[in-house]
């Protein structure tokens, strides 16, 4: 029997109780701003604490990005602190993003879906499309609907000998397929050792409304896939890719000061995977590794925590994807292409280690 690996786009365990239904956001005239702290942290937390704003990074040691309403514009002008402006008018980069999205040509290995944003519907239609590519070593797969009744579509990917091996979104997944097809020797192994069950949204409801956390629904069908998983071939890995900031996170995020037994070879893993990464980007793109409470800030049910402590993986990680802040949750559509490329660079080398001998820090190396 092969083990699973589980992947995962906007996936969070964390639930959210707001079940009335959502209207869509304008963030016309709104500003995001980038606060220099520095020295001065407690007393710039204060001041803005004085007006309305959202805050979107939580390393905070030499910066504060946020989001302030045109109304507070001015405000913020008198409060005497240094900032920058990273967006003009949210509002109009977010349209820029959405009029990008060109229409889906029904063509797989068309890299120029990369090119551009896509609505949710060309998403299911793309993952239909990959399994009528690889109708034999696929099968598509459902963890439930939302509270809005879409379907949490995705996957499951095998090679030859069928399902049911030891359990990242859409390039990887195309790759994954191409990679079988060429029986290539650096990745001929994956298919035959693991199987995929790659989700590329768990919250569309987020696609159509806005960008919430996952309702208990949505919760309710992962955990349930997850434990199924775990009963039936095992899990070896999970991610769940998140933007933004470039840090690859393992459990737990719970407690800060709280480690787990496997955190030595997750940390290795990382640091091996962050450095591919960096050395395949032409952006030199760079990753920070750690446990998640403790390197960047502490979450009750987090996704990865959950599916190491319930769902037994072997290895659990987040990817928040590039980039550091200056465009944040509003990557440029020309930025897709390269942060998937990279992705699965570091991906190849990372299913390469699953299978390693780590040195757990007792008896002889």
């Amino acid at each position: 029997m092969k083990t699973a690996i589980v992947n995962s786009v906007l996936a969070t365990l964390a639930a959210g109780f707001n079940f009335n239904k959502r209207s869509p956001v304008s963030y016309d005239g709104y500003q995001v701003l980038r606060v220099k702290t520095l020295s001065q942290l407690a007393s710039v937390q204060k001041r803005l604490a004085s007006i309305p704003h959202e805050q979107w990074n939580h390393d905070v040691e030499t910066h504060i990005d946020i989001v302030i309403s045109p109304d507070q514009v001015e405000t913020i002008g008198a409060l005497g602190l240094d900032f920058r402006v990273l967006r003009k008018d949210l509002g109009e980069s977010i349209s820029a993003e959405s009029q990008s999205s060109s229409t889906y040509k029904r063509d797989v290995s068309d890299l120029s879906w990369y090119d551009s944003y896509h609505p949710y519907e060309d998403h299911v239609r793309y993952f239909a499309d990959l399994h009528d590519a690889f109708p034999n070593n696929s099968k598509l797969v459902y963890s439930g609907r939302s509270f809005e009744n879409l379907s949490i579509h995705g996957i499951h990917l095998f090679g030859d000998e069928g399902p049911g091996k030891p359990a990242a979104v859409e390039y990887i997944t195309l790759q994954l397929i191409k990679a079988h097809q060429n029986a290539t020797k650096a990745t001929d192994s994956i298919s035959k050792q693991y199987d995929f069950h790659i989700f590329p949204v768990v919250n569309p409801d987020g696609f159509v409304y806005s960008q919430e956390p996952s309702d208990t629904i949505e919760n309710q069908g992962l955990d349930a896939y997850v434990r199924k998983l775990r009963d039936s071939s095992g899990i070896k890995l999970y991610i769940g890719w998140h933007s933004y900031g470039q840090y690859i996170l393992s459990p737990f995020g719970s407690n800060e000061t709280l480690y787990a037994p496997d955190l030595g070879k997750w940390t290795k893993t990382a640091s091996v995977l962050s450095e591919v990464i960096r050395d395949s980007s032409e952006r030199r793109t760079t990753f920070t590794f750690g446990p998640s409470g403790a390197t960047l800030y502490t979450t009750t049910g987090a996704a990865p925590d959950h599916v190491y402590v319930i769902g037994g993986a072997d290895f659990s990680y987040t990817i928040e994807l590039p980039d550091t802040g200056d465009y944040g949750f509003v990557l440029p559509p020309d930025r897709i292409l390269g942060a998937a490329q990279e992705q699965w660079e570091g991906q190849k080398v990372l299913y390469s280690l699953l299978d390693e001998e780590f040195f757990d820090g007792i008896g002889d190396a």
